[in-house]
């Protein structure tokens, strides 16, 4: 196993060979979401722990909290797209929007922004915020909304390789 990219260039050569060897998925969408409602995301079936990125950007405020070890079923399956559009290969991480959560598990993260800024963990700024999820731990996003009319937009990226 290679060691974990420290310097942000380094990461970034990283994340460009996976995306070059086909290892580089992504899933992006939108949505508006009323004053106090919530858009929850679960994240599960990891075999190869990936190296994520989690964009949100929200025309008004919001937060996001991301949670480790959730218990949640359902939901509706999100299709994944490799970066690398000349391969077809599956990547090892199912993602749900909406499931039936049972327990969110523990907090490992949060943040909060808006129309000033984005929100997330990334791994495209210079202060890298990459996460390297556990192997067969089940995870959950929740973002709500602070504001009417509020429209929320989210990218997932993430690379499986070994590092």
């Amino acid at each position: 196993m290679g060691r974990f990219p420290e310097k942000h260039s380094e990461l970034l050569d990283y994340v460009n060979a996976g995306t070059i060897k086909g290892l580089n998925w992504y899933i992006s969408n939108h949505d508006t979401i009323s004053d106090g409602n919530t858009v929850e995301f679960g994240f599960s079936g990891i075999e190869t722990p990936p190296l994520i990125s989690i964009k949100l950007y929200a025309s008004n405020e919001a937060t996001m909290t991301l949670y480790e070890g959730a218990d949640f079923s359902g939901g509706t399956t999100l299709t994944s797209r490799n970066r690398n559009r000349n391969k077809s290969d599956g990547n090892s991480m199912d993602v749900v929007r909406d499931p039936t959560v049972s327990s969110n598990g523990t907090d490992i993260g949060a943040d909060a922004g808006g129309a000033s800024r984005g929100l997330g963990f990334e791994f495209g700024s210079k202060d890298v915020k990459a996460l390297v999820f556990e192997k067969n731990t089940d995870y959950l996003l929740s973002i709500t909304s602070n504001s009417n009319e509020n429209i929320i937009s989210w990218l997932f990226e993430w690379t499986e390789d070994v590092y």
